[in-house]
């Protein structure tokens, strides 16, 4: 249900570069299949997003809207910003509420992702391909990200194929509940630092880290807290490009939905506001 797994469900091919491709991958997918679920067990017709300014006024510049279609089989979200032009990104979903393939295009590039799941629903396979440039100056790319599961459907590998061509695999150590709790990206035969994951007591993701050999420390990356029933209520999120973290808070109605998030900078100060209002079906 945030906005951040639908805006960028078909951006992972970029966040994949810096490793957590169990979050990203796995855990993202999941969380999007399950708030789809949401959608349609309270028949959802439409979300609207309004993004508030830090003064509480309406930030006019953005628009984000996202509606859905043929019982709940195919999804669109449209995002208009000064900043980012306009762009849609359309999902469709099979009979068990599980995404399959989204298409997000703007007026400059086309990025795909396909999934595949096994019997059991878990992922076996997704498939990013990209597109970007016009017809005389076009610059393509594709990554396959191929999953393997042991008998008792604990994650074991993933290989990483890069324009067709085998590029790297990631190991993964999970503990006695099946949780993952490290995966190695070996390329050409070097291991890159692992990303490490901790879970709360309700086996929920809250801790995403990596060892810095710069420093020599363990360097958070991703920090989630929840209430008491499970539900996220903040996530911490390192920046990739700076030093500084940014905090998204999230608020919901009665029926789960959520209704309000908060961002603000590392100095705790308010960044801006998005609120959902939704139109429902009779």
């Amino acid at each position: 249900m945030r906005i951040i797994f639908y805006i960028l469900i078909c951006l992972i091919q970029s966040n994949v570069l810096f490793g957590q491709f169990y979050y990203h991958d796995i855990l993202s997918t999941q969380e999007t299949n399950r708030d789809h679920r949401l959608f349609m067990i309270n028949k959802v017709k439409k979300m609207i997003i309004h993004s508030l300014n830090p003064d509480q006024t309406v930030n006019h510049n953005f628009l984000c809207e996202e509606s859905f279609h043929e019982d709940y089989h195919k999804m669109t979200v449209i995002t208009k910003s000064n900043q980012t032009g306009q762009s849609q990104l359309t999902s469709y979903y099979n009979g068990n509420g599980q995404v399959v393939r989204s298409v997000d295009s703007s007026i400059s590039s086309i990025d795909i992702s396909s999934y595949f799941y096994d019997s059991t629903g878990k992922i076996k396979e997704i498939k990013f391909k990209s597109s970007s440039g016009n017809r005389s100056d076009q610059s393509n790319f594709s990554e396959d990200h191929i999953y393997t599961y042991d008998t008792g459907g604990k994650l074991l590998m993933m290989y990483r194929i890069e324009n067709n061509s085998p590029f790297s695999k990631v190991k993964f150590i999970c503990d006695s509940a099946g949780q993952v709790i490290e995966e190695k990206e070996i390329i050409s035969g070097k291991a890159r630092p692992s990303i490490f994951y901790k879970y709360n007591n309700l086996e929920k993701l809250t801790d995403i880290y990596s060892y810095n050999g710069a420093s020599g420390i363990m360097r958070a990356e991703n920090m989630f807290d929840y209430n008491s029933q499970g539900t996220l209520i903040k996530s911490t999120i390192v920046l990739s490009d700076t030093k500084g973290y940014n905090i998204w808070k999230y608020f919901y109605s009665e029926n789960n939905l959520i209704s309000k998030e908060e961002c603000f900078d590392q100095g705790k100060e308010l960044i801006g506001i998005m609120l959902y209002f939704y139109t429902y079906k009779l």
